[in-house]
């Protein structure tokens, strides 16, 4: 490096970045004294929104059929199998249950949670476990979430699963500006509310140290506890974008490799 330039503080440092997902910690300083450092690459973490069926959302009735011709048929049509213990329902058997597309004997119609004889209930129409069993009234309610915000069981109209917690379609809304996110594939998380991604690079997202406009996509460089787009982290003496996956620092600024040969 020329003399104009001036001598060095202290013998450079050699830096690295390397990559990493980035998690919500106090900003360290950059410690000068430290003979080897690591930068790394950070993304504010977009958490994924998710859609499932509630208990109501899929209900299939129950029809139980008496007459031995029909049995016969339906024996015949679903290959004589009962669904639950697969044992076959033929003409000894004068009645049955079909549901979801599937036939019992009358004592194998139960509910998938507590085994409850379901066959002999005033009910016609079933929700449906994961398994596609019918479920009874008292376990469509217990295998229900509970919605975050207003703290009643989800039974019906979809469930957002959102960061761990689960939430009503119509209650999944911005923490700050309140529109509806039940439609957004992505979103930001603030004091554990979810955020849009308008409002978070309004209010929350860090500020680029060289251009002031916030950091929100495409990650960002932490260097000597302040933040900058990748874009925006120049080699302090050729004020080229620093790309190398090594560098040093001179003056207390970053310093590409093809600078610091010329020392």
């Amino acid at each position: 490096m020329a003399e104009s330039r001036g001598s060095l503080e202290k013998p450079m440092s050699k830096q690295s970045v390397v990559s990493a997902v980035w998690i919500p910690i106090v900003p360290q300083q950059h410690d000068s004294s430290s003979g080897y450092d690591r930068l790394h690459p950070t993304t504010p973490q977009l958490y994924n929104v998710t859609s499932s069926h509630t208990p109501l959302d899929n209900t299939y009735s129950k029809k139980l059929i008496n007459d031995k011709v029909q049995v016969e048929t339906n024996a015949n049509r679903f290959n004589s199998i009962c669904h639950k213990c697969k044992s076959h329902i033929d003409g000894s058997h004068r009645s049955q249950i079909t549901f979801n597309n599937r036939i019992y004997h009358l004592n194998c119609f139960k509910c998938a949670i507590c085994h409850k004889n379901l066959s002999d209930s005033p009910r016609n129409q079933f929700p449906i476990y994961d398994d596609g069993e019918p479920l009874c009234s008292r376990c469509e309610l217990t295998t229900a979430k509970t919605c975050t915000v207003c703290g009643t069981r989800i039974v019906s109209g979809g469930l957002i699963n959102f960061n761990g917690m689960s939430y009503h379609a119509g209650c999944f809304r911005c923490g700050q500006c309140h529109q509806p996110l039940a439609h957004e594939k992505n979103s930001y998380t603030q004091n554990m509310k979810p955020c849009c991604i308008q409002c978070y690079k309004n209010h929350f997202a860090s500020r680029c140290a060289k251009c002031s406009h916030p950091i929100f996509v495409g990650g960002s460089i932490n260097y000597n506890g302040k933040k900058y787009h990748q874009d925006c982290f120049h080699c302090g003496q050729c004020h080229q974008v620093v790309t190398d996956s090594e560098y040093y620092t001179h003056l207390g600024e970053p310093c590409c490799i093809k600078e610091s040969k010329v020392t």
